[in-house]
């Protein structure tokens, strides 16, 4: 077990009260805005945390009196039973099902670290690395198991009395009022430590310094953009039932062609790569010159992928964009291009 330092900002406002019991477990969907959320409650609460991908071998007995605990799991028995015996008041975050299926997509191009989602349960993402939104391999995903085992890890939750629910879109629209509001109805906060918390943790903010994916993009109804009329009403009709819990509607953009959103994929795939190396690189040099050689050896590796994905991805992008060119340019081309095929595949 991994347990995170609090944030120290409000830390002195909870100085005596290190024996209270004072436990949060987010529970919800991957992709739904747990991590800025419980980002925000340590800063509001100070509260050490504990992000944990398999609860079946989970140590409980050794949390922290004081603590935030993230998982993505359903309300199983077990769980059930463990979070009511380490008094854990619990949370879980709803969002739009199309958002958090492309949000997984974005995440999977790049990180194996989904595997542990749910300990695995229904399979994991890595045939996704190269897929895009309107690909049978993300169609598959997407109206599959996996896909359907992980959405419905909020749904379940959130139709719990004793659950408090958030709703990402409006977390996203008024992060105040909604923080303010769950914070009441947790435990009173220090004076000024709602607003301090959302000032310093805007989305805008989080993205630069964030690697691995987090904080991609964020913003609600960004499916649209990726995911044609056909592939939303092909995914809506096996998930129907998540859309009307959340109470989200299936209204895609009937003007988005293929070809259009797969352009836009590609692009923001792209940028989201180099900015991802990029900070790699400023972490690697960060480490160094800490004396921290054992996480630089595993930085470098993980930057190693990131440059070896960037490469996969740009080939894959140019050979796309070639094989929809004119045939003559495509000949020019291949001639230039030796041991490919522009219009195979």
């Amino acid at each position: 077990m991994l347990i995170w330092p609090a944030d120290p900002t409000y830390a002195s406002q909870w100085d005596g009260r290190s024996d209270e019991t004072f436990r949060i477990a987010i529970v919800s969907t991957p992709r739904t805005g747990n991590t800025w959320l419980r980002r925000m409650l340590d800063a509001v609460y100070s509260l050490p945390h504990v992000v944990e991908g398999d609860v079946a071998g989970f140590e409980w007995s050794r949390l922290p009196q004081r603590c935030i605990l993230q998982v993505h799991w359903g309300p199983e028995p077990d769980l059930l039973a463990r979070l009511e015996e380490h008094d854990f008041r619990v949370i879980t975050l709803t969002r739009h099902p199309f958002d958090v299926l492309i949000s997984i997509l974005h995440f999977a191009t790049l990180n194996t670290e989904s595997e542990h989602w749910y300990a695995g349960r229904e399979g994991d993402e890595r045939g996704l690395q190269l897929a895009t939104p309107s690909s049978p391999e993300f169609i598959g995903y997407a109206t599959g198991p996996r896909a359907r085992l992980l959405l419905d890890v909020s749904r379940q939750w959130a139709a719990r009395p004793d659950c408090l629910v958030v709703r990402y879109e409006s977390l996203v629209e008024h992060p105040g009022a909604r923080l303010a509001e769950l914070c009441r109805r947790l435990r009173p906060a220090p004076e000024g430590a709602v607003a301090a918390a959302v000032e310093t943790h805007r989305l805008e903010m989080q993205r630069p310094n964030t690697h691995n994916q987090h904080f991609w993009q964020g913003t609600p109804g960004h499916w649209r953009r990726f995911l044609p009329e056909a592939e939303a009403r092909t995914i809506a009709a096996v998930h129907a039932d998540v859309l009307a819990a959340g109470g989200y509607a299936c209204d895609p953009d009937p003007t988005l062609t293929a070809a259009r959103a797969e352009a836009v994929w590609h692009a923001l795939e792209l940028a989201s790569l180099k900015k991802e190396c990029r900070i790699a690189r400023e972490q690697v040099l960060r480490l160094r010159q800490a004396g921290l050689e054992d996480r630089v050896v595993r930085l470098e590796a993980q930057l190693e992928a990131m440059r070896a994905r960037l490469e996969e991805k740009t080939a894959a992008v140019a050979w796309r964009r070639l094989r929809a060119a004119p045939r003559k340019l495509r000949r020019w081309l291949a001639r230039r291009l030796p041991g490919r095929d522009p219009g195979a595949g």
